[in-house]
C-alpha cells in the first residue's frame, strides 16, 4: 500500500472511528446502565392524552407509563385497542402522542378535536386500568399490541405524561459500538503513523543519492 492510500485509509478509519465512538457513549448517556429510555411530554392545555401504537409498539419491550397531575387531583390511566380509545373520547380535545425524540427525551404531542372529555371511566372497553392522586403508573407489554392507553385527570389538565422503556441489550451494545470506534481510532493512528515513517524512509534513502549525483556533477 502506497503513502498516499495509507494516509486516505487513516483518515477514513479515524471519521468513521469517531463516529461510532460518539454514536456509542451518546447512547450510553440516554439509556444509563439500566438500559432504559424515559420520554416526557407536557401538554399545553386541558383535555385527555392519547397514546398510540406508534409510542407504546414501537419496540418488543414493556413500556412503563406514569402520569400526573397539577393541584394533587387525581389522574387516571385506561388502556385498550386503538380503535376503542378513539372512539370513547370522540371529537373531543385532546393531546395524542405521535412519537419520540431521543435527542431531547421527550415525548411528542399533538393536539386535535375540541370540546370536554367525555366521562370514559365506566365504559366497558377497558383492559387495565390505574388510578392515583397526583400521580398514577400502569406497564403495557406486548402481547395484546396494538396497544393505545388514554390519560385523563380530575381537574382536566394532565401535567406529564411520561414512557420509560427498557431492553436491556442496549447499554451493552453502545459499549461495543463504542470500543469498535476506538479500536478504529487506534488504527487511524497506527496507519497514519506508518506512512509517516515510511516517508521519512524514503527521503533518508533519497538523501546520499542526491549528494552522490551532486559530487559528480
Amino acid at each position: 500500500m502506497t503513502t498516499t492510500l495509507k494516509r486516505a485509509a487513516a483518515v477514513l478509519a479515524a471519521v468513521l472511528g469517531l463516529t461510532l465512538t460518539i454514536g456509542g457513549l451518546w447512547l450510553a448517556t440516554r439509556v444509563g446502565t439500566s438500559s432504559t429510555a424515559t420520554f416526557t411530554g407536557k401538554p399545553q392545555s386541558a383535555g385527555a392524552v392519547l397514546l398510540t401504537p406508534q409510542v407504546l409498539n414501537r419496540v418488543d419491550a414493556d413500556v412503563r407509563i406514569t402520569a400526573t397531575t397539577q393541584g394533587g387531583g387525581k389522574v387516571w390511566l385506561g388502556a385498550t385497542t386503538p380503535s376503542d380509545a378513539k372512539a370513547v373520547l370522540g371529537d373531543s380535545a385532546r393531546f395524542e402522542a405521535s412519537g419520540a425524540q431521543l435527542s431531547g427525551r421527550v415525548l411528542t404531542l399533538r393536539s386535535t378535536g375540541a370540546g370536554a372529555t367525555p366521562a370514559i371511566g365506566q365504559a366497558d372497553i377497558w383492559r387495565d386500568t390505574a388510578e392515583g392522586t397526583g400521580s398514577t403508573s400502569m406497564t403495557v407489554d406486548q402481547t395484546l399490541a396494538p396497544d393505545a392507553v388514554v390519560v385523563t385527570a380530575e381537574q382536566g389538565k394532565v401535567a406529564t405524561v411520561s414512557i420509560a422503556v427498557q431492553r436491556k441489550a442496549w447499554f451493552a451494545q453502545s459499549l461495543i459500538v463504542t470500543l469498535i470506534g476506538l479500536a478504529l481510532v487506534a488504527a487511524a493512528l497506527l496507519l497514519w503513523r506508518s506512512a509517516s515513517h515510511a516517508t521519512e524512509r524514503h527521503r533518508s534513502a533519497d538523501t546520499p543519492r542526491r549528494r552522490d549525483e551532486a559530487a559528480t556533477s
